[in-house]
C-alpha cells in the first residue's frame, strides 16, 4: 500500500511533468540546473539532458544575466522577508531567437533554514511582450493611422454606444464622427445582419472577425469585415470593445461570385482536422452533402458514414496513403443522403504538415458530379446504342470531314442503298457521289449548318455504284470538341426513292387537284362535318356573291331557299354516310335574290373515315327559265317534231317507248299506238351492216339507253314491220332531268336514197380519173406529132423560100399554134373542173413578166395598127411571190381577146397597189383596157361561163373555144382574186382583175426568177459553141422529134449524140461522159424516168450530168415526177427554139464554173 507520503510524492511528480509552465530546480551555489521539466524544455528547444548540463549564462545573453547569480536573489528575499521573487528575463531558444519569460522564483531550505534548492516557474511572454513594445514603439504611427486609414476604427461600451469613431468614417460611410458618437452601433448594422446578431447574443466577439453589411448614410449598404478585441479591466470585466472595419465590399461580391460559382459548378470546399478529428465545410460543401450534420464542425466517422459502403474502403485506402506520403490526392466515391438520394462526388485535397512533415490537416475540394458520371454512363450507353443503330440501322449514317467531306466512316447499310461497300467509300469525298445538279443545295445545307441555323433535312440525289441515282434524305450535324473547335460532321441519310416517286405522284394529284378545284367553270367548295364551309373557289364566291372570307366557317342553312333547307340537310346527312348525292336547289343572294343550282355532294374520306362533304355547285337559273319557256312552247316544238324528216323516238331507261314522231312510224311501217307502252326494241330489230342480227345484250342502242351515254352510228339496218330492211344512220342521246337520267332520244335517217347517191359519185368520181387519165394519154399523143409539125415548120421557115411558099409555112405555125392552144385550154380547164391545179409559189420580176407577155403581141397590134400600152404605178413592188406561169396566161389570154375584138385604138395594161395587208400581201388590182367592140350588159353574165359564145357571128369572125375566159377566173380565184369587166356594146370593155401576192423575200433565188422570165430575142444567132463547149445526148423514140431536136441544137452550134431508148441513153452516159442529156420521158425498153434514176446511181458525183425531161406530158405531177427522180429540169413538147436556148445558156454556166 502507498503511504501518504509517497502518494504526495507521485502527485507532486504529475503536476510536475504536466505542468504548462516551464520548472526548473536550480543550484543556490553555482547557479546549475538541476532539474527542468518538459515544459520549460519545450520553451527553449533543449532536451532535459542537455539543459541539466548547461549553466544560466549559457542560455542567456551577458547583458541579460543575473548580475550577481542566484546569491543575490536569496539576499533579497532575505532583506524583503518574501517567499517569492519575481522577474522578468530573456534566454536564448535553441534556434538562436530570444524568448521572453516572466519568471517566479521561490526558496526550499534545508533544515538549518540555508538555501537548499531554488524552484523557478518560467511563462513564455514573449508575445506579451513584443505586442507591449510594439503599441510602445508605435503609438504614434497608431495616431496617424486612426486618424488617416481608410479602416473603420472605433470602440463602444459593452452595451455597444459608440465612444469613438475615426474620421475614416465620413470618407466611407458618409458619416461625420460627431453625428456617431452616443449613438447604438447596432442601428448601423444591416437589419438582417442586426437581428442575427441579437439571436445568437454575439453582438461582439472576444477576439475575432465578422462579416457584416454596414449602412451608408445614402441608405445603401456595403460589406465590411469586422475585427473585434475586447479590453477588460483588472477585474476582468468589459471595459470597452474596440473594432476595426476593412471595406471588403468588392471582394464579397467577387467571394459570392465564387460561391455562386461553385454552386453552380457542385464544387465546395472543405478542411479535415487529423488531430482532432473534425470537419470544416464551405456553404456549398453543406449543401452538397444536403446539410445533415447538425454541428459546424461535424466529426470525421460522421461524415465517412454518408459514403457509400461499396466505395468506403477505396476512399481511406486513398486518405491513408496521403497520411502516410504527406501528397495529395483525389478519388471518386458516392455518398448516400438521409433521403435515400445517391450521388457521385469527386474530392482532391492536399495535406498541410507540421514541423515534423507529419500531416494535421487536409484541405480539399469536392465536386458533385453526379450529372457528369450519369452522363458518361449515357455516353457509353450511347455509345454501345450508336454502334447497334449504326450496324443494323437501314439508314446510311456516315461521319465526314470537314474540308472536304472525305467519308471517316460509312454504316453497312451503304451497300444495300448504294452497292457500295464501306471501305469503297471511306476516304473519298462525298461530294463526288452528289448529283451535279444538287450539289449547291447541300453546300448550301452544310453552310447553314455550321452557322448553327439547323435547316431542315434536305433531299438530294447520289450515285449508286450501277450509275443511276438514288433520292437521298439527308440530316447531318457538326461534332465540335471541348474548344469549340469543329471536328467532324455526322450525317443520316435515308434512302427516299420510293417515297419520292410518291411524293412526286402525290404532288403531281395534287397540282392535278389544285388546277381541278381554282379553274373548274362551277363552283367548288367543301363542308367539314357540321355542314360549315372549309373551302370554296372563285366561281363559288361569285355564284354566291360572297367572299371567301364571308364563307369559311359559315353554315350553308342562311344561304339556302326556307322551303329547300329541308331538302339540302337530307342530301348532306346523305352524302356524310358515304352516298354520293345529285340533286338542285336555291340559294338566297344578299340583295334578296334568288339563284337555282344543281349540287353534287360526295363524302371526303380521311384514313377511312368521313372528315366532311365535298360539293359542286352549277348556276341553273338560266337553264330553268329556258325548260320554263321550252314548256310554254311545247305545243309548237311537238308540231315542229311532227313535221321533220328525221325519225324521232324516246325510250325511257326500260327501253319502253315514251314517244314517236310521225316520220319514225312511217319509215317503221307501225302505228303510234303499235309502239307507245310498248318495249321498242321487241317491236323492231336493229341489224349490222351486213344484214346479221345482233345479240341483245350486244344491241348498241340497248347498251347506250343502259349505260346512259351518247352513240352515233353511221350506217346501220333498221328492219320494217312488214319484214323488209333499210339503210339508217342514227344517235341515242340520254335524257336527264334535273340530275337523273329519264331514258334516251333516238334520231334516225333513211340512208337508201343517199347511199345510192354516194355510189353515184364515187362512179362519177371513177369515170372523171379515166377521163383525166384519157386527156393525158391523148395530150401526149397529139403533142408528139404536133412538136414535129411546128419543130419542122420552123426550120422550114428558117430555109430560103419564095413569097408562096413561106405563105404555105406561116400557115401550118399558126394552124399549128392553134390548135397546140385549143388543146392547152382543154387541158387547163380538166385540171381545173377535176381539182387537180396545183399553184407554184415563186419570185415574179412584175417589169419583166409584163415586157415578155406584150412582146407576143407586138407584131399582132402593129398588124391591126393598134396602140399596145402599159402602166405600173410606182408603189407596186417590182417583185411578188405567185405563181408566174398562171398570171402570164391569164394576161396573155386578156389581152390576147382584147387585140383580137379590137379594130382600130387601143389597148391598155396598168397594174396598181390597192392595199398591204398587215400579213405583208400586197393586193395588185390588173386593168386590160380595150376600144374593141365591146358586150353588151345582158351578154356579160356569160362571158365566164365554159364553152360559152357571145354570138355565132361572132364565133365565126373572131372563133375560140369559150374557155379562154373561164379558165381565166378560175385562175384568178384560184389565186386568191377575182375578176369582173366594165363594157358597152360598141365602147370597148374594161377586163380588172384583183390579186393578193406574197412579199418577195431578197434572199430567194433571182436566178430562177430571172431564167424563167427572160425573153429571147436573138434566137435567130448561131454561132459556133454559143455557150461554150457542150457535150449533149439526146434520149428520143420518135424519128420526127429526133430530127427536129437535132436541128435545133445545130441551129445554136452543137452536135448531139442520139440514143433511141432509156437503155441506150444509160450505156452512152457511162461510156461517155455528157455535160447535158435531154431524157424524153416515155420511150421503150426504158423510160427516162428509170434511166435518169439509174444514171444518178451509177456514175460518181464527178462525173454527173445535167438532165433535162422532155415530154408530151403538161401535168403537174409530172413535172415533180422528173425532179423527184433527179433530172434538173423540165421541157415540155412541143419543143421551141427559145425553150432549149435557155436551157443550155444557164446550165453551161453552171457547168463551166464547176470544171
Amino acid at each position: 500500500m502507498i503511504n501518504h507520503s509517497e502518494q504526495n510524492q507521485i502527485i507532486y511528480e504529475h503536476i510536475y511533468r504536466m505542468s504548462p509552465f516551464g520548472i526548473a530546480v536550480i543550484s543556490p551555489s553555482d547557479g546549475a540546473w538541476l532539474q527542468v521539466n518538459p515544459a520549460f524544455c519545450n520553451m527553449l528547444g533543449y532536451s532535459e539532458e542537455e539543459m541539466c548540463r548547461m549553466r544560466e549564462e549559457n542560455i542567456t545573453r551577458l547583458e541579460d544575466q543575473f548580475q550577481a547569480g542566484y546569491q543575490s536573489i536569496y539576499t533579497q528575499m532575505k532583506e524583503s522577508s518574501s517567499e517569492l521573487y519575481h522577474t522578468e528575463h530573456r534566454y536564448l531558444h535553441y534556434k538562436g531567437h530570444l524568448i521572453w519569460t516572466s519568471v517566479d522564483v521561490s526558496l526550499i531550505r534545508d533544515v538549518d533554514q540555508q538555501p537548499l534548492y531554488y524552484i523557478a516557474q518560467f511563462q513564455d511572454i514573449t508575445s506579451q511582450k513584443e505586442h507591449e513594445m510594439i503599441i510602445a514603439e508605435n503609438e504614434d504611427l497608431y495616431n496617424l493611422i486612426t486618424e488617416n486609414a481608410r479602416d473603420l476604427i472605433s470602440y463602444s461600451t459593452p452595451e455597444g454606444i459608440l465612444r469613438y469613431v475615426s474620421d475614416s468614417f465620413y470618407t466611407v460611410l458618409g458619416y461625420h464622427p460627431e453625428e456617431m458618437i452616443g449613438q447604438d452601433r447596432m442601428q448601423y448594422y444591416h437589419p438582417d445582419d442586426a437581428l442575427q446578431m441579437k439571436n445568437s447574443g454575439n453582438t461582439y466577439l472576444e477576439w475575432g472577425t465578422m462579416t457584416r453589411r454596414l449602412k451608408h448614410k445614402k441608405g445603401h449598404y456595403l460589406w465590411f469585415e469586422i475585427l473585434f478585441q475586447v479590453v477588460r479591466n483588472e477585474q476582468g470585466e468589459i471595459e470597452k470593445v474596440l473594432g476595426v472595419g476593412r471595406d471588403v465590399h468588392e471582394r464579397k461580391k467577387n467571394e459570392d461570385r465564387l460561391a455562386e460559382a461553385q454552386r453552380i459548378a457542385h464544387i465546395g470546399a472543405w478542411d479535415w482536422d487529423i488531430i482532432n478529428k473534425s470537419f470544416s465545410f464551405a456553404e456549398e460543401t453543406r449543401r452538397l452533402f444536403g446539410y445533415v450534420f447538425k454541428s459546424e464542425e461535424p466529426y470525421s466517422e460522421d461524415v465517412l458514414k454518408m459514403i457509400h459502403p461499396e466505395d468506403l474502403s477505396d476512399f481511406r485506402k486513398a486518405i491513408r496513403y496521403t497520411l502516410l506520403t504527406g501528397e495529395g490526392g483525389e478519388h471518386v466515391y458516392r455518398i448516400v443522403l438521409a433521403d435515400g438520394t445517391m450521388k457521385y462526388l469527386q474530392s482532391h485535397w492536399s495535406a498541410a504538415l507540421d514541423d515534423q512533415g507529419q500531416p494535421i490537416h487536409l484541405i480539399g475540394m469536392t465536386q458533385d458530379i453526379t450529372e457528369r458520371t450519369r452522363m458518361e454512363e449515357r455516353l457509353k450507353d450511347s455509345e454501345r446504342n450508336y454502334r447497334l443503330i449504326s450496324e443494323q440501322s437501314l439508314d446510311f449514317i456516315s461521319r465526314n470531314s470537314v474540308e472536304d467531306t472525305t467519308y471517316l466512316y460509312c454504316s453497312p447499310a451503304c451497300y444495300s442503298i448504294l452497292g457500295y461497300q464501306p471501305e469503297e467509300l471511306e476516304g473519298t469525298p462525298a461530294i463526288h457521289y452528289i448529283h451535279p445538279d444538287d450539289v449547291d443545295n447541300v453546300k448550301e445545307y452544310m453552310t447553314l449548318n455550321l452557322q448553327g441555323e439547323q435547316p431542315q433535312p434536305i433531299t438530294y440525289r447520289q450515285r449508286h455504284k450501277s450509275g443511276s441515282y438514288v433520292w437521298m434524305e439527308l440530316s447531318g450535324r457538326y461534332v465540335y470538341d471541348d474548344q469549340g473547335h469543329i471536328q467532324e460532321m455526322v450525317s443520316i441519310a435515308r434512302d427516299i426513292n420510293e417515297r419520292k416517286q410518291a411524293a412526286l405522284l402525290i404532288e403531281e394529284s395534287e397540282q392535278r387537284y389544285k388546277s381541278l378545284f381554282q379553274y373548274n367553270p362551277a363552283g367548288v367548295f367543301s363542308f367539314d362535318v357540321n355542314g360549315r364551309y372549309t373551302t370554296v373557289n372563285s366561281n363559288m364566291e361569285k355564284l354566291l356573291e360572297r367572299t371567301e372570307a364571308e364563307l369559311i366557317g359559315m353554315p350553308f342553312e342562311p344561304l339556302v331557299a326556307p322551303e329547300d333547307i329541308y331538302d339540302t340537310a337530307e342530301h348532306f346527312e346523305l352524302a356524310l354516310k358515304g352516298k354520293p348525292q345529285t340533286y338542285e336547289s336555291q340559294i338566297i343572294l344578299k340583295n334578296g335574290d334568288r339563284r337555282a343550282i344543281s349540287l353534287v355532294n360526295v363524302p371526303i374520306v380521311v384514313d377511312k373515315q368521313i372528315v366532311g362533304v365535298y360539293g359542286i355547285a352549277t348556276d341553273i337559273t338560266e337553264m330553268r327559265r329556258y325548260i320554263e319557256q321550252i314548256e310554254k312552247l311545247s305545243n309548237e316544238y311537238t308540231l315542229i317534231l311532227n313535221s321533220v324528216s328525221e325519225g324521232i323516238f324516246g325510250l325511257d331507261n326500260e327501253g319502253v317507248a315514251t314517244f314517236i314522231n310521225p316520220a319514225a312510224t312511217r319509215m317503221l311501217g307501225y302505228h303510234a299506238r303499235e309502239l307507245i307502252g310498248k318495249h321498242l326494241l321487241d317491236m323492231f330489230q336493229l341489224a349490222h351492216p351486213d344484214g346479221g342480227p345482233y345479240v341483245a345484250k350486244e344491241n348498241p342502242i340497248y347498251v347506250a339507253l343502259l349505260e346512259g351515254c351518247f352513240h352515233e352510228e353511221q350506217e346501220a339496218i333498221f328492219w320494217r314491220k312488214d319484214g323488209s330492211s333499210f339503210l339508217v344512220s342514227y344517235r341515242i342521246t340520254p335524257i336527264w332531268d334535273r340530275g337523273k337520267r329519264k331514258g334516251a332520244v333516238i334520231v334516225f335517217n333513211d340512208i337508201t336514197n343517199e347511199k345510192q347517191i354516194i355510189r353515184a359519185k364515187e362512179l362519177a368520181e371513177r369515170a372523171d380519173r379515166a377521163k383525166s387519165e384519157f386527156l393525158a394519154i391523148m395530150s401526149h399523143e397529139i403533142r408528139t406529132p404536133m412538136n414535129g409539125i411546128i419543130g419542122m415548120a420552123g426550120l422550114l421557115a428558117d430555109t430560103p423560100l419564095d413569097e408562096e411558099q413561106l405563105s404555105y409555112t406561116e400557115i401550118i405555125k399558126d394552124s399549128s399554134d392553134a390548135l397546140l392552144h385549143i388543146l392547152n385550154e382543154i387541158l387547163d380547164f380538166s385540171k381545173i373542173e377535176a381539182g387537180k391545179m396545183v399553184l407554184d409559189h415563186e419570185p415574179i420580176d412584175l417589169i419583166v413578166l409584163v415586157d415578155s407577155v406584150l412582146d407576143l403581141f407586138t407584131s399582132r397590134a402593129a398588124e391591126k395598127d393598134i396602140q399596145l400600152t402599159y402602166h405600173v404605178d410606182h408603189r407596186v413592188p417590182s417583185s411578188v411571190v405567185g405563181d408566174a406561169s398562171r398570171l402570164r396566161q391569164v394576161l396573155v389570154n386578156l389581152i390576147s381577146n382584147a387585140i383580137k375584138f379590137t379594130d382600130q385604138g387601143s389597148v391598155r395594161l396598168s397594174i396598181s397597189l390597192l392595199d398591204i395587208r398587215p400579213t405583208g400581201e400586197s393586193i395588185l388590182e390588173f386593168e386590160i383596157k380595150d376600144t374593141g367592140i365591146g358586150i353588151s350588159s345582158d351578154k356579160q353574165d356569160k362571158l365566164f361561163q365554159s364553152f360559152s359564145q357571145l354570138h355565132p357571128a361572132i364565133n365565126r369572125k373572131y372563133g375560140g373555144t369559150g374557155l379562154g375566159l373561164a379558165i381565166c377566173k378560175k385562175l384568178i380565184e384560184l389565186m386568191g382574186g377575182s375578176i369582173d369587166v366594165d363594157s358597152e356594146e360598141g365602147q370597148g370593155a374594161t377586163f380588172c382583175f384583183v390579186v393578193p401576192f406574197q412579199p418577195f423575200e431578197e434572199s430567194m433565188d433571182r436566178a430562177i426568177q430571172i431564167g424563167a422570165s427572160s425573153h429571147y430575142k436573138d434566137h435567130y444567132l448561131t454561132p459556133e459553141f454559143k455557150y461554150g463547149p457542150l457535150r449533149i445526148l439526146l434520149a428520143e423514140d420518135h424519128p420526127v422529134n429526133q430530127r427536129l431536136m437535132v436541128e435545133i441544137l445545130k441551129k445554136i452550134g452543137y452536135q448531139a449524140d442520139v440514143a433511141n431508148n432509156g437503155r441506150e441513153a444509160l450505156s452512152a452516159a457511162i461510156a461517155h461522159p455528157y455535160d447535158i442529156i435531154f431524157m424524153d420521158i416515155q420511150m421503150p425498153e426504158m423510160d427516162g424516168i428509170e434511166a435518169t434514176r439509174n444514171i444518178r446511181a451509177r456514175l460518181t458525183e464527178q462525173e454527173q450530168p445535167v438532165i433535162i425531161a422532155v415530154t408530151a406530158f403538161a401535168r403537174m405531177e409530172d413535172r415533180q415526177m422528173c425532179l423527184d427522180a433527179g433530172m434538173q429540169d423540165f421541157i415540155s413538147k412541143p419543143l421551141r427554139f427559145p425553150e432549149i436556148d435557155r436551157a443550155l445558156q444557164q446550165y453551161a454556166k453552171y457547168i463551166q464554173s464547176s470544171e
